[in-house]
């Protein structure tokens, strides 16, 4: 067989594992990853079966779950531990790619006080129908806003949370006004000097879409929470609870068997036509 038409013949073959089949399931990783301002990000891990396309992204339901903890040597909060126990089908769509995915669990502040472990906050990372909500449903990546009071002792904590939708694009949050510097000198925990910056800044967080045009690589979205509160020194902070999503989409087992027998038959066929040469 000539060499032009068996190259011709192996393309199609070689050629399907950068490209999706249009409607079928892609196998990806996921990775979720929950940063507090000031504080080491959490993350959680899934895998699962979507549909990876240029115009449109869509995932199962059910594939993030976990819980991991942040330790610090911090006289109020020593902890920061969240707990995922799902997340919602999306649909990413648009340009950039985003739209709305629920994130379930919960995000707790943990310190001490003379009784020993306290937490100091319970943040919901989704909520349904919330008399105070301007949406039926809110939390991390699912949009909406909500606030709420809670009573400490004789402090009253008041949180306020403005939610964004997911997007591969930029997201820019304004009036962010709180930033924390701790420093722990030698010796005991109790000796650490902790000191507490303000400022008025604009925050501005970008995904990314680096797939190929078939939709397999690497994409991720991000969906940044303004936080208001009043849980730290008593006055007004205004800080971000940042959530990155990381999608790594990659060809089925199959596909790779057959990109496998593709490049052997290309590389054998080499071989005969530089031996014909000779």
């Amino acid at each position: 067989m000539p060499r032009a038409r068996t190259t011709l013949l192996l393309l199609p073959a070689l050629a399907s594992v950068f490209v999706a089949a249009p409607g079928g399931a892609t196998a990806f990783g996921a990775t979720l990853e929950l940063r507090y301002t000031g504080f080491a990000p959490l993350s959680f891990s899934g895998s699962g079966s979507g549909s990876s396309l240029p115009a449109e992204v869509m995932l199962p339901g059910g594939v993030l779950s976990g819980t991991d903890t942040d330790f610090r040597p911090d006289p109020l909060i020593s902890l920061v531990r969240a707990t995922v126990e799902g997340n919602g089908p999306a649909s990413f769509v648009g340009g950039p790619l985003g739209g709305p995915m629920r994130v379930d669990g919960a995000v707790r502040l943990i310190g001490n006080d003379a009784g020993g472990p306290l937490t100091f906050l319970r943040v919901p990372l989704f909520q349904t129908h919330l008399a105070a909500s301007t949406a039926a449903s809110v939390g991390l990546g699912a949009g909406g806003s909500y606030a709420f009071t809670q009573q400490i002792g004789t402090f009253e904590l008041f949180v306020r949370f403005e939610h964004t939708l997911w997007t591969a694009g930029m997201k820019t949050l304004t009036g962010v006004m709180y930033t924390y510097v701790y420093h722990v000198p030698a010796g005991k925990q109790i000796s650490m000097n902790v000191s507490y910056t303000f400022s008025n800044g604009t925050a501005m967080y970008t995904g990314t879409d680096s797939r190929t045009p078939g939709g397999l690589g690497r994409m991720t979205l991000v969906s940044p929470t303004k936080v208001s509160t009043n849980l730290l020194l008593g006055s007004p902070q205004v800080f971000v609870l940042l959530g990155t999503l990381t999608l790594e989409f990659v060809p089925e087992p199959g596909t790779l068997t057959l990109l496998a027998v593709g490049i052997a038959a290309l590389a054998a066929h080499g071989r005969r036509a530089a031996r014909r040469a000779r």
